[in-house]
């Protein structure tokens, strides 16, 4: 095959497109979105949340509450974000839900100027220390002796979440230079009664510590666009409305959609299932922006038989110039009678004639069984 064309298809790369990749059966629910958070966002985020709450909880109640305490996490962040001289920081903000065992956890991330962190800090503190029924006291005077401007607004929606979650807000800031800080937010609630001790306080910090550095590296790469979980038709039309508002309209922005649209149906209709729940297709995407190009990466379960049919395939595809593959792609086309795996070369051809570059890929063995076939795509914008 020849020599790949992306530069950040390391082992660095493939390591943490595996390690994100690893126990998702334990993450139910795992939505990770780095980018600029607008209400537009907040709604398809949570459209999001609701789909997936909606596969996993039976009791409505509780989904609910879930769903509620997300939401004002989410707009946690329109409501404390300062906007920074240097608009594209506005691009670095993070949103992460995740289900670890019984716990939800709702991790938000973004820009506030260090001016502002003191009185941030101590609305924060004095949250921490109330009871709950001092809690529902202090959301009745806000909401009684308040015009509820932009900063009330913040104020009883960090009450209404301490409120509802039953447990603590766990927080840090984050240096970015003289002038802005990181605001990084951490918000649980559990399915059952919230446990309360030293060693899960200690398991908290240590998650948004390795959240913080998480956030680090999808800065460093410049991603536009990660999502990790159950790849149905419904999350495929959400994120696809999402990429909308991460990448102003252009026709670059066509090709990396259409891509992205092959990409993720071959997760949903080609990704094996190896955990036996009905309906659930695991799998990973991401975009990222590097240098002037796109990089749009894939990766989902593959059973081992079927590795080297699709190796030779995608070795053939890459050896192709621009005209091999477009009387391939007519080849296909013309025949009616043509078999299942034909069919799913269309989309790896279509992939191939829209980039117009090489793609890459590679298979980390899982067991005997089964490995993690990871695949990427480059667009030159």
């Amino acid at each position: 095959m020849d020599k790949p064309v992306t530069n950040n298809f390391t082992p660095e790369f493939k390591d943490f497109v595996l390690k994100m990749f690893k126990d998702i059966q334990q993450s139910e629910i795992e939505y990770i979105y780095r980018g600029r958070v607008t209400s537009d966002t907040v709604l398809y985020t949570l459209d999001l949340a609701k789909y997936n709450l909606e596969q996993t909880i039976e009791a409505v109640p509780l989904r609910h509450r879930i769903y509620f305490i997300m939401g004002e996490g989410l707009q946690n962040i329109t409501k404390h974000q300062d906007a920074p001289i240097k608009k594209d920081l506005l691009d670095n903000s993070l949103i992460i839900i995740s289900k670890l065992g019984e716990r939800y956890k709702i991790i938000t991330a973004n820009i506030i100027r260090n001016n502002n962190i003191e009185s941030l800090r101590e609305k924060l503190e004095h949250i921490n220390e109330l009871t709950l029924s001092e809690l529902r006291q202090l959301a009745r005077e806000i909401r009684k002796n308040t015009v509820l401007d932009n900063n009330s607004n913040a104020s009883i929606g960090l009450v209404e979440i301490a409120k509802r979650s039953g447990s603590k807000l766990l927080y840090k800031f984050k240096k970015i230079d003289g002038e802005y800080s990181y605001f990084y937010l951490s918000i649980e609630v559990s399915v059952n009664k919230l446990e309360k001790s030293e060693e899960l306080q200690k398991q908290n910090i240590n998650y948004l510590n390795e959240v913080i550095d998480f956030h680090d590296f999808l800065n460093k790469i410049n991603v536009k666009l990660i999502f990790k979980g159950d790849f149905s038709q419904e999350n495929i039309i959400l994120l696809l409305e999402m990429l909308k508002h991460q990448i102003p309209e252009s026709t670059t922005s066509i090709r990396v959609h259409n891509i992205m649209i092959e990409m993720l149906q071959n997760i949903e209709k080609h990704g094996d299932n190896i955990h036996g729940i009905k309906d659930w297709k695991p799998g990973f995407f991401m975009i990222n922006f590097i240098n002037n190009k796109f990089y749009l990466t894939s990766a989902n379960y593959i059973l081992n038989d079927k590795i080297e049919h699709l190796k030779e395939k995608l070795i053939d595809l890459n050896q192709m110039d621009k005209q091999q593959l477009s009387e391939h792609y007519k080849k296909i086309l013309l025949q009616i009678d043509t078999i299942t795996a034909q069919k799913t070369g269309l989309g790896f051809i279509d992939i191939r004639r829209r980039s117009g570059n090489q793609f890459n890929f590679s298979f980390l063995p899982i067991d005997q069984k089964i490995s993690l076939f990871i695949f990427q795509a480059t667009v030159n914008y």
